[in-house]
């Protein structure tokens, strides 16, 4: 009977400790791409009373070398597939001079320069490595990221982007005392094209507390410019014009030449209606706020390669410990 009794406690020792080196095995199952936003973002928040503000990466901590974001997901299973991706981490500060210009919010600081943050950190999984604040409750900022058989390309495609505007006052820094916090307007974002790699990026940090399980981001996506936003847009919306204007013109020649030859004049007048509808389009065709990250020029790195969508164009790089911006002379402007 104590034979069995202690062939049982072994038994269950060894079960226990079975266990508990799955659990740590699953725990190393996830993977966190260190990215490093380029120069040049911008960011439309006008609704907050702040305008357009530019803002620059923040290095989120030592362990992570420059990196400003986090995007965590499942480690990549052999023959590729379809993973779930959320960023964990972010943190961009404003570049320029912000002007708070909302009195209801700014208060006591209306009128006067501000500093501004855009912060993601979900504490669940960051388990306290990285000291941000996110005072307001965000939706997760999720989304698929599907990798080839051979993994080395991927598609990916956010669903929602969205990070926390916390304003402080000028050099305060991001864990002071908040003038104001809100959500920042949420997009959504997709792209295809991606590079992956076996091996890191040159001088890719190495991170004790947010390691990267191979294959390796070489590079980001790169998406097709929105439709509705940034230059497309805009030439979109100046054809709409242009069209309108010319049908215009058509259908005043139209009724001019009916009007001396005694012809019917339904005809220009249907062609003024179609003029008319079509200028009403351009007219109503929404003009959505963005967020616009430079390729900026590196010193012996991977330049940033946007991934755009409706609402974002995101153009980070890996991480990297040594290399410095030098130009950044692509910026798209918020609209």
């Amino acid at each position: 009977m104590k034979r069995l009794k202690g062939f049982c406690l072994v038994s269950l020792m060894l079960i226990t400790t079975l266990l508990v080196c799955v659990g740590l095995g699953s725990a190393q199952t996830l993977s966190n791409d260190l990215l490093q936003t380029g120069t040049g973002t911008q960011e439309d928040l006008s609704s907050l009373g702040l305008g357009t503000v530019t803002f620059n990466g923040v290095a989120l901590s030592t362990d992570t070398g420059p990196a400003d974001t986090i995007v965590q997901h499942n480690a990549i299973p052999a023959g590729g597939g379809t993973v779930n991706i959320q960023v964990i981490a972010l943190h961009l500060q404003n570049a320029g001079t912000v002007t708070c210009n909302n009195q209801a919010k700014c208060g006591s600081h209306y009128g006067q320069s501000v500093e501004v943050h855009a912060t993601i950190n979900v504490a669940s999984a960051t388990n306290g490595h990285i000291s941000l604040p996110q005072p307001d409750s965000l939706d997760a900022s999720v989304g698929t990221m599907t990798v080839s058989s051979d993994l080395s390309t991927f598609n990916s495609s956010f669903t929602t982007i969205e990070a926390d505007i916390i304003v402080v006052p000028v050099g305060g820094g991001v864990n002071a005392t908040p003038i104001f916090s809100s959500k920042g307007p949420a997009a959504s974002m997709s792209a295809s094209g991606g590079t992956l790699s076996a091996n890191p990026p040159a001088n890719y940090p190495v991170s004790q507390n947010f390691p990267t399980v191979s294959p390796y981001v070489i590079s980001l996506a790169g998406g097709t410019a929105a439709l509705l936003t940034g230059p497309s847009g805009q030439v979109f919306r100046g054809s709409l014009w242009g069209l309108g204007f010319l049908l215009m013109g058509l259908a005043l020649w139209m009724f001019l030449s009916a009007l001396r030859n005694g012809r019917d004049v339904w005809r220009p007048v249907s062609v003024a209606l179609l003029a008319l509808a079509t200028c009403l389009v351009a007219w109503k065709t929404p003009v959505y706020p963005q967020i616009v990250h430079a390729a900026t020029a590196r010193i012996g790195c991977n330049p940033p390669n946007p991934e755009q969508g409706a609402l974002i164009k995101h153009g980070a790089a890996p991480a990297s410990t040594t290399c410095q911006p030098v130009v950044a002379n692509q910026t798209v402007s918020s609209q």
